[in-house]
């Protein structure tokens, strides 16, 4: 049976995911002030990857607070693939730009493994889009 609206707690799910997106948005685009902070360990490459967080973290506030508003288990599936897309995305062009000197073992370690993370992810939710299913499950984020 679709659900017109989340429960309770999947609401704050989604409201808590919506603000975290917020700050992360507010936070990176305020790079001039926190910058300086890192003792060069984050350049001014930064600015050639903003445009990517602002798209995901922009794109996961949008559908976090349409699942707000409503959740039918076939939009949730649709947000959550779109999600995956989002993460992929993002840790593609981090590692396209980023020479990640000094801890580049580290640094493309983290970012081999959120690939492959996103990558599964994405799969798992496309085949859920897909195959659909008959008891929805809770939202997660």
């Amino acid at each position: 049976m679709n659900q017109p609206y989340p429960r309770e707690r999947s609401r704050l799910r989604c409201f808590l995911a919506a603000l975290v997106s917020g700050l992360i948005l507010i936070t990176a685009n305020a790079h001039e002030a926190w910058r300086p902070w890192l003792g060069g360990h984050v350049t001014a490459d930064w600015a050639r990857v903003l445009w990517v967080i602002n798209l995901g973290a922009g794109a996961h506030v949008a559908a976090n607070l349409l699942l707000l508003v409503t959740c039918p288990p076939l939009l949730r599936r649709v947000c959550e693939s779109f999600f995956a897309v989002t993460a992929l995305i993002t840790v593609a062009v981090l590692s396209a730009v980023f020479p990640f000197e000094g801890i580049t073992v580290l640094m493309r370690g983290v970012l081999l493994f959120g690939f492959v993370a996103a990558s599964v992810h994405l799969i798992k939710k496309l085949f859920k889009l897909t195959m659909g299913g008959t008891k929805p499950n809770p939202v997660h984020h």
